[in-house]
């Protein structure tokens, strides 16, 4: 059986990839910001159902 391409590569990290490991990223291009005016300190307040933390493999 032949292997896949890098286009199906596994994801490794499911909780931290959002697209395959062989995704070409410079075929996507930047639509807006999340980024609210002004905010010199963003900070985003982490959600960690059932446990989860930063390193989980399966954090959200």
């Amino acid at each position: 059986m032949p292997s896949p391409c890098t286009r199906c590569a596994a994801i490794s990290a499911r909780g931290w990839e959002s697209v395959p490991g062989g995704f070409e990223r410079n075929a996507l291009r930047q639509a807006g910001t999340l980024r609210q005016p002004g905010d010199d300190d963003p900070t985003l307040q982490e959600h960690h159902p059932a446990g989860t933390n930063a390193w989980s493999p399966d954090a959200p």
